[in-house]
């Protein structure tokens, strides 16, 4: 966490500036980054409108399932640190772990991530 947080320091708006976006793919991944810094820094009132730039409901893009993944992990510690139900992002985490048998991750990187 430390390391991407020096990153974004360093290269805020290079990463967030549309002109070196190559991708949808990088965008969302910036995002989720972004998300993570500001939860482990407690900087919760910034994390709502990130979640706007995600429609759950459908495919973030082509390798959706990971990115999903990181998604419902920071969206797992927000609900958490705001005191919000988790069940469901649990849940939904699960689900795509368990699509993409990667049963190791479910304890290792989702309940400790901030640990």
């Amino acid at each position: 966490m430390d390391k991407i947080e020096l990153i974004f320091d360093m290269y805020y708006d290079e990463l967030l500036d549309y002109d070196y976006w190559d991708h949808v793919s990088i965008e969302r991944y910036n995002l989720v980054a972004l998300m993570l810094i500001h939860i482990k820094n407690d900087r919760l009132k910034l994390i709502p409108d990130l979640f706007s730039f995600f429609n759950e409901e459908t495919n973030f893009h082509i390798n959706d399932s990971y990115q999903k993944i990181l998604f419902y992990i920071a969206k797992y510690h927000f609900l958490k640190r705001t005191n919000k139900t988790i069940n469901k992002t649990k849940n939904q985490y699960i689900e795509m772990v368990q699509k993409l048998v990667l049963f190791f991750l479910m304890k290792i990187t989702f309940i400790n991530y901030f640990d």
